[in-house]
């Protein structure tokens, strides 16, 4: 992602600096980040808000996780067993 912000072009340039400056860049490489970060936190804000407002369904996944993940150890091999929390 970097390599292509640090060949992008700004058309619209009306200083005719092209390219972005260390600080845009630094800018978008931070923007892309916390962007991603920020959907990742609010994705699992409401899941486990749904589990904490759904106690059956909280249930069933813990049942499915404790059969499928003996001892709480996750193998690669697990993933396609977890019907629920895939």
């Amino acid at each position: 992602m970097l390599s292509t912000l640090v060949g992008a072009v700004d058309e619209e340039s009306h200083d005719g600096e092209k390219q972005l400056s260390d600080t845009e860049l630094a800018d978008e490489a931070l923007t892309f980040f916390l962007g991603g970060m920020e959907t990742t936190a609010i994705n699992l804000a409401w899941a486990l808000h749904l589990l904490a407002t759904h106690p059956d369904g909280q249930h069933r996944l813990q049942v499915e996780t404790d059969d499928v993940l003996p001892g709480g150890k996750l193998d690669p091999a697990h993933p396609p067993s977890l019907g629920l929390a895939a």
